[in-house]
This record gives C-alpha cells, sequence and structure tokens, in this order.
C-alpha cells in the first residue's frame, strides 16, 4: 500500500526532509498505523497515517530514546492493556 506522501518529504512538513518512512509491526497493513523516519539531520520523524494532513511530531534522538526505553519498560502501559 502506498503512504500519501513521499519517502524523503512529507507534504504538512515540507521543510524537513525525511528518509524512508517505516510502518509499526502492530499496524497489520492497514491505514491506521505510526510511522517512523529519521531526518536528514538525524531527528525522528513520527507520523499517524489516520491523519495525513497533520505534520509529523519531529523529535531529537536522546528524545526518542528515553520514550523507546520507557515504552520497552512498561513505563506506559495502561490499566488492562498487555503487550
Amino acid at each position: 500500500m502506498d503512504t500519501p506522501h513521499q519517502p524523503d518529504q512529507h507534504p504538512a512538513h515540507p521543510a524537513v526532509m525525511f528518509g524512508p518512512w517505516r510502518k509499526s509491526s502492530y499496524s497489520n497493513g492497514g491505514d491506521n498505523c505510526v510511522e517512523v523516519a529519521e531526518t536528514t539531520d538525524g531527528r525522528i520523524g513520527v507520523w499517524d497515517s489516520k491523519s495525513p494532513g497533520q505534520a509529523p511530531h519531529v523529535h531529537s534522538r536522546r528524545a526518542w530514546t528515553a520514550f523507546l526505553a520507557g515504552v520497552c519498560s512498561g513505563g506506559f502501559e495502561a490499566d488492562g492493556f498487555s503487550r
């Protein structure tokens, strides 16, 4: 399935150049997914495909690494939710 943006740029964030977008493994190939890409200056872009007109959230590599560490340690799990 094609994404609604070019692999190097997002139309809602044209000043930032992104590498290839990768879909979440939890998306099951559908349209409701989170995609992640690295910018040409080393930041991380996060984009929700349900909102194609919205700009990706862009984070420093340090912030993204801290977020992933929190996810992996279970720091963001909601009551009643399990992986």
